[in-house]
């Protein structure tokens, strides 16, 4: 797959990870395989994780990473 297919096939995520007491939320750009790579590694080590596609108009700007 080529560099300008990969940034076409790029989607808005939310994600959200929590232990214990401890809540992260934050909007990140990615193709849909490294956001199954990113919840598998979430999964790992949080108690609790969230990785969703949402559309552009939901994505909070102040939380995009």
């Amino acid at each position: 797959m080529s560099f300008d297919s990969t940034i076409t096939h790029m989607k808005y995520y939310y994600v959200m990870c929590q232990k214990g007491r401890r809540l992260h939320r934050a909007y990140v750009l990615l193709d849909p395989e490294s956001a199954d790579i990113l919840h598998d590694s979430l999964e790992s080590r949080y108690d609790l994780v969230q990785v969703c596609d949402v559309p552009k108009s939901e994505v909070e700007p102040e939380l995009l990473l």
